[in-house]
């Protein structure tokens, strides 16, 4: 017996449903996805100086295993910044 244990695509609905695990995904397959497949706006990174914008609905959408990368989403204004937590 053969066990398939690829990822899924990753999907939109997915992100909007949620956190997307660091486990099965990197963060350039969430950023491929949003931006480059659906138009959202990367900011940049908050430790760059950036002051995202006062929007209720940021959500973190991808974080991974460090901590060292940080993608916070609002779906609703397609917008994307990202933070350095640090290791």
């Amino acid at each position: 017996m053969i066990i398939d244990f690829q990822t899924p695509e990753l999907t939109l609905d997915m992100c909007k449903a949620g956190k997307v695990s660091s486990h099965k995904y990197y963060p350039r397959h969430v950023m491929e996805l949003l931006i480059d497949q659906n138009g959202y706006t990367n900011l940049g990174w908050v430790n760059g100086g950036l002051v995202p914008p006062a929007l209720n609905d940021w959500m973190e959408q991808y974080q991974n295993d460090t901590g060292s990368y940080t993608i916070y989403v609002s779906h609703s204004a397609k917008l994307i910044h990202c933070i350095d937590m640090g290791d």
